[in-house]
């Protein structure tokens, strides 16, 4: 009996429907565009996608399946989505629910009216996310779910209401909000997403309410105009003590999200993953002694941060803590610091750093933790550290040397790769350290290890790549005894210096730039300017490296005109064997001679001869030089 009655229930419900089944769909005609519905239940049905190019679209409240009225509940996923010429729309109040991605990437839509005494309930996933041209939208009272990224991208909101009866804001709901300055949080909520309020770059304050129970990661990352952060009081999970400006964890005294105002209390105990992620105004923050560990990301991106002290409490600095820290010149470790851990990244993109003492007690240096720390030009790892790992200092392009402690066991793949200035490591581990591959590419790279370890050092692949040699094996000494001497009337300028032991080639600096490297102690300088004084500088070269500089030396070429005084002189014969000739009308003052390396062989002060004994000179070119009242000539003769 009880199937019977059933069936005839069945039958009754069919008859109901006038024969419309659910799924069935009918198309209206809107003029330019069409809009298609199709049968969800008893007398509703959803609207699912439009056809056309709509501008301004009303949807309607009711639609008509074969004589029959069918309310319109639902407006599923994606039936606006993409449409960017919509701007705007009205929802009837028999409206219930947004679908998912139901207005996604209407890129210029303005206005969106909502009819009175709405029913709307829900509004799913991205179901307005990049609506980039939605300034303001005034939420139906009953709405008490809003999905995932909602809004996300709706980059000229300005304003916006959440109802009263949403308990709940889902992970970046508001998402890259740019423009959105103030948003107030019902009191029925209890729970905040991850990444809800990311990049909203405009908002100034926040105020979290006392139910709040769960709030999830990076969810103020981005905000850098935040300033004022408040925990209502009665809260049981989380507090913003001592007016903070942040919020903390009750139970485990973790900061979870800070902004540029932040004061962190002395009672504070850690600070968590991402508290500080993308707050690019924070300039400074002092961190108080009781922290005992940083969080990853803690402070990732925080572009504007120029100096830190790590307290001595701090017993690890977790992955990407400072990761992006582009102003960030230098990092100081209070003395007795308790770090054993610098994680993977951490330092990465610090761009600014300069210098960093690593404190003794850390044992690991994670991937890439100083990679592209561009101006860094010196580091000293502690002899705690038995790991560098892969990429640790890739493309630290100002450090010069590195000295690899006794402790190190394993040196990553690519830990030095990309670092061009790097010429020097100084290996003092007496059992060569396990690796693969460096990435050391700088051509003059050399290593220095300990004596007792060298041969070791040589067998092992990949160090017997590079030149590899004893500790305490130096570069070459300063040249010393740099003399220049004019040559020429206005052209030639000759440099000679002590020869260097263990140099293998010497760098002329003409005003501190590199003008040429030779083999020789001695060389002439080409092509210079008349009566113009010019400065040089000599280093020795050698596989360990370049030695300081010679003390300088300066000289003034001779001024134009002196080629005219010149023809006044005859010096004969020239190639000579005894005497040297000059005939000239001009009253002489010192006469000097010097050799092709321009050191003084003979010299004949106040004298006007007529001859000049330059037998005992030996055979090779030489330089005759005559200082008259009206100027200084040089002239080359050649002794056999």
């Amino acid at each position: 009996m009880k199937k019977f009655l059933f069936i005839i229930t069945l039958l009754i419900s069919a008859f109901g429907l006038n024969a419309q089944n659910v799924g069935d769909e009918t198309a209206i005609n809107c003029g330019s565009y069409y809009l298609k519905f199709s049968i969800t239940g008893n007398y509703t049905c959803r609207l699912f996608e439009y056809v056309g190019a709509p501008v301004n679209v009303t949807i309607p409240s009711t639609v008509t399946f074969s004589g029959k009225e069918f309310a319109v509940t639902s407006i599923e996923s994606a039936a606006f989505s993409g449409c960017s010429s919509l701007t705007s729309i009205e929802i009837p109040n028999s409206v219930t629910s947004i679908e998912s991605a139901a207005f996604s990437g209407c890129s210029s839509l303005t206005s969106i009216e909502f009819e009175e005494n709405s029913l709307l309930t829900f509004i799913g996933n991205n179901a307005f996310s990049v609506c980039s041209s939605l300034t303001s939208i005034e939420i139906p009272s009953g709405v008490t779910f809003i999905g995932n990224a909602a809004f996300s991208y709706c980059d000229n909101l300005t304003s916006i209401e959440i109802p009263s009866g949403v308990t709940s804001i889902e992970d970046i709901a508001f998402y890259g909000c740019s423009s959105l300055t103030s948003i107030e949080i019902p009191s029925g909520v209890t729970s905040i997403g991850g990444s809800a309020f990311s990049g909203c770059s405009s908002l100034t304050s926040i105020e979290i309410p006392s139910g709040v129970t769960s709030i999830g990661e990076l969810v103020f990352e981005g905000c850098y105009s935040l300033t004022s952060i408040i925990v209502e009081s009665g809260n049981t999970v989380y507090d913003s003590r001592n007016n903070c400006n942040a919020i903390i964890e009750t139970a485990t005294n973790t900061l979870i999200a800070g902004c540029q105002n932040t004061v962190i209390p002395n009672t504070v105990s850690f600070i968590g993953d991402n508290a500080f992620h993308g707050c690019s105004s924070l300039t400074s923050l002092e961190i108080p002694s009781g922290i005992i560990s940083i969080g990853d990301n803690a402070f990732f991106d925080c572009s504007s941060l120029i100096s830190i002290e790590i307290p001595s409490g701090v017993t690890s600095i977790g992955e990407y803590v400072f990761y992006g820290c582009s102003s960030l010149t230098s990092i100081d470790f209070e003395e007795n610091s308790l770090l054993t851990f610098i994680g993977n990244n951490a330092f990465c993109n610090c761009s600014s750093l300069t210098s960093i003492e690593i404190p003794s007690g850390v044992t690991s240096i994670g991937d890439c933790a100083f990679e592209n720390c561009s101006s860094l030009t010196s580091i000293e790892i502690p002899n705690s550290v038995t790991y560098i790992g892969d990429v640790a200092f890739n493309c630290c392009s100002s450090l010069t040397s590195i000295e690899i402690p006794n402790s190190v066991t394993y040196i990553g793949d690519d830990a030095f790769s990309g670092c061009s200035s790097l010429t020097k490591i100084y290996c003092y581990a007496e059992n060569v350290p396990e690796t693969d591959y460096f990435g050391w590419t700088h051509e003059n790279m050399v290593i220095l290890v300990p004596e007792q370890s060298l041969d070791d050092y040589k067998a092992a692949s990949p160090w017997n790549n590079y030149p590899i040699f004893p500790l305490g094996t130096e570069g070459p000494a300063a040249p010393q005894n740099l003399t220049a001497q004019v040559l020429g009337y206005n052209d030639e300028i000759n440099l000679s210096w002590d020869a260097v032991e263990g140099a293998e080639y010497y760098n002329v600096y003409k005003f501190d730039e590199l003008y040429e490297q030779t083999s020789n102690v001695n060389t002439t300088i080409y092509g210079l300017s008349s009566n113009t004084e010019y400065c040089f500088k000599v280093t020795a070269v050698n596989v360990i490296g370049e030695s300081e500089k010679s003390e300088e030396v300066c000289i003034k070429t001779l001024v134009e005109g002196v080629e005219e005084l010149s023809m006044s002189f005859n010096i004969y014969p020239n190639p000579v064997n005894d005497n040297l000739y000059i005939e000239t009308q001009i009253l002489t003052q010192t006469i000097e001679i010097y050799d092709a390396f321009g050191r003084q062989q003979l010299i004949a002060n106040g004298q006007q001869p007529t001859a000049i004994d330059v037998s005992n000179l030996n055979s090779g070119v030489y330089f005759i030089k005559i200082k008259t009242n009206e100027g200084v000539i040089t002239k080359r003769f050649v002794k056999n």
